[in-house]
């Protein structure tokens, strides 16, 4: 099973000590033992492991979106419904639909980017709503 972690600094700028980032890394490693990325920048850190059950390697983690805004490591499984959901909704904002062979993790993240294009912009329920309860868990990372 995949695994994240992830730090927001509470100041802006704030920084959590490199060991402890490189700490919470090898304490994820038993959970994807066939990726493992770092994503840090002044915004916060994801670190994230990929169990690797189906996608080739655009999906390993974290998962940057085709814009570069959106930076997001998840666990669990995109289901066949939402799956046609997310395609819909990523076509509806004009970005090109992620081949299904890239796996779960290339279509989440630019569902994010599309639901960020949408008036109102990005918020939680409206990505768990069109998840429909196939997902187990996610963190996305605005940039701007």
């Amino acid at each position: 099973m995949c695994g994240f972690v992830g730090f927001v600094p509470a100041r802006p700028g704030a920084r959590p000590d490199a060991a402890l980032v490189d700490a919470w890394a090898a304490d994820l490693a038993h959970r994807g033992p066939d990726a493992t990325g770092r994503y840090e920048d002044a915004r916060g850190v994801l670190v994230a492991t990929r169990l690797a059950i189906q996608g080739d390697a655009r999906s390993d983690p974290p998962l940057v979106s085709g814009d570069g805004r959106f930076v997001v490591a998840f666990n669990g499984e995109i289901l066949h419904p939402a799956a046609q959901s997310l395609r819909r909704l990523v076509a509806a904002a004009g970005q090109a639909v992620p081949d299904p062979a890239a796996g779960d993790g290339r279509l989440l993240v630019e569902s994010v980017a599309a639901l960020a294009r949408r008036p109102g912009g990005l918020d939680g329920p409206s990505l768990l709503v069109l998840l429909e309860g196939g997902l187990g868990a996610v963190a996305v990372l605005d940039r701007e």
